[in-house]
C-alpha cells in the first residue's frame, strides 16, 4: 500500500516512518498540508494519509475540508497524529471527517491495526463483470485512476464467487454474459447483497430499456459505448447515497437492552 505522511521533520515522525517501512508500506512524504494536497490530487495510488496537526494557514483542517468536498478524494482515509490533543479539537477533527487519531509515540502493533482499519474502510472496491476482456481492462484502468480498487470476473458465476470471498462496495456488469445473464446476476446480488449498488452496461440497448433495468433493481444503466467519466460520476453518487442510507439506518435503529 502507499501511505502519504505529512509532517515537519522530527524524531517522532522519523520513528513513525521507519515503523511504516518495516510494515512493507511505501511511504511518500510531504512537509506541509499544501504540498500533501498536491500529491493527493496528482497521485491516484495513495491509499491513506497520516498527517501531523500542522497549525497556521496551511493546516490539517483545510486539508480535511478540501478532501471531504471532493468526490474523487473523499474516500481516502485521513489519520491525524500528534503528541497531545484537547477534547474540543478532537471533536472538531471528527466533525471534519478524520478517520482516526494517533498519539505519538505509538506501538507498532497499534499503528498496524489503525492502518489496516483505515484502509479497509477507505478505498471502495468495485467488481466489474464482462465477458469481453478489452472492456474489462478499459473500465478497470479508468476506475483505478479514479482511486477505486477493482476486482474482475468474466461471467456471472465467477462474479458471485468473487462476492463471496471479498468485500465489494459496488458491481458494474454487462447484461449479456455467457451462461447466467447479467440480469440474473443483478437479481441474485439484490437478493443476497442488498447493500451493494449495481450498475448495468450493455451493447444492445434496444432489448433492455433503462426502465426495465431500474425496475429489476439496477442503480444505473449505460449503453455501450458509454463515457467513463459519466459512469464514474454515477458510481460515486450511488455509493454516496447507499452510505448515507446505511448511516441513517444505524442512527435510527434502537439499541438492544438486556432484560433486568
Amino acid at each position: 500500500m502507499n501511505l502519504l505522511l505529512i509532517s515537519r521533520p522530527n524524531d517522532e515522525w522519523l520513528t513513525l516512518t521507519n515503523q511504516c517501512t518495516a510494515m512493507d508500506i511505501n511511504v511518500i512524504t510531504a512537509n506541509s498540508c499544501r504540498k500533501g494536497l498536491k500529491i493527493l490530487e496528482t497521485d491516484s495510488s495513495i491509499d491513506m494519509v497520516i498527517t501531523e496537526d500542522i497549525t497556521g494557514d496551511d493546516d490539517v483542517k483545510k486539508l480535511l475540508r478540501r478532501v471531504n468536498s471532493s468526490l474523487r478524494l473523499q474516500d481516502i482515509p485521513i489519520v491525524v497524529a500528534g503528541k497531545s490533543f484537547g477534547s474540543s479539537f478532537i471533536n472538531e477533527l471528527l466533525g471534519l471527517g478524520v478517520q482516526d487519531i494517533i498519539l505519538l509515540p505509538v506501538a507498532k502493533e497499534t499503528l498496524q491495526a489503525k492502518v489496516e482499519k483505515a484502509v479497509m474502510e477507505g478505498k471502495r472496491t468495485v467488481l466489474v463483470v464482462d465477458d469481453e476482456p478489452a472492456i474489462v481492462d478499459i473500465i478497470r484502468e479508468h476506475l483505478e485512476l479514479e482511486r477505486f480498487t477493482v476486482l474482475t470476473a468474466y461471467d456471472a458465476e465467477q462474479g458471485l464467487e468473487v462476492l463471496k470471498k471479498n468485500q465489494v462496495h459496488a458491481v458494474v456488469s454487462d447484461v449479456y454474459l455467457p451462461g447466467m445473464s447479467g440480469i440474473e446476476l443483478l437479481m441474485a446480488v439484490k437478493k443476497d447483497y442488498p447493500g451493494i449498488p449495481f450498475l448495468v452496461i450493455t451493447g444492445f440497448a434496444g432489448k433492455f430499456s433503462p426502465r426495465d433495468a431500474l425496475t429489476m433493481g439496477a442503480d444505473g444503466y449505460f449503453a455501450k459505448p458509454f463515457k467513463n467519466v459519466e459512469m464514474v460520476y454515477t458510481l460515486r453518487r450511488v455509493l454516496q447515497r447507499y452510505s448515507a442510507r446505511s448511516n441513517t439506518t444505524r442512527s435510527t435503529t434502537p439499541s438492544r437492552t438486556e432484560p433486568a
